[in-house]
């Protein structure tokens, strides 16, 4: 996993991450792998579903359902690995896969804004408050 990230204003900062395509087609894997033994396809054993029908018929859906987990725990692992005090939820762009460049296919960016730094004790001195009851 490859984290760029750009500061495009004092709060906000924008995270592209890259993920191989080696660990999305791993992740793939064993999900379909999975998945051939809880599918019930007219014509099979339950259970015993080859692993190609059931790539030809869930195939595509199933690479939707990873890339979607890929991105919320990658952007989560990338937040905390660049040390980022998110101030809300992130505004998540996925890229397309068709023309990335060879080994990069799942390349997203995130939007997200961050929380200030707050100074600890302002010119020195340390705020008081009086409370009083009555």
């Amino acid at each position: 996993m490859q984290v760029s990230v750009e500061t495009t204003s004092e709060l906000t900062r924008k995270l592209t991450v890259q993920v191989p395509e080696e660990q999305i087609q791993e992740k793939v894997a064993k999900r379909l792998q999975s998945l051939s033994h809880q599918v019930k396809i007219d014509g099979f054993r339950p259970g015993k579903v080859p692993q190609s029908v059931v790539k030809k018929r869930f195939g595509h859906q199933v690479r939707e359902e990873v890339l979607s987990d890929l991105i919320e725990t990658t952007f989560q692992d990338a937040v905390r690995d660049e040390q980022l005090r998110p101030a809300g939820a992130p505004d998540i762009t996925a890229h397309k896969e068709r023309g990335r460049r060879p080994g990069i296919h799942g390349e997203f960016r995130g939007d997200t804004g961050i929380r200030p730094d707050a100074a600890g004790d302002p010119g020195g001195q340390a705020l008081r408050c009086r409370y009083s009851r009555g």
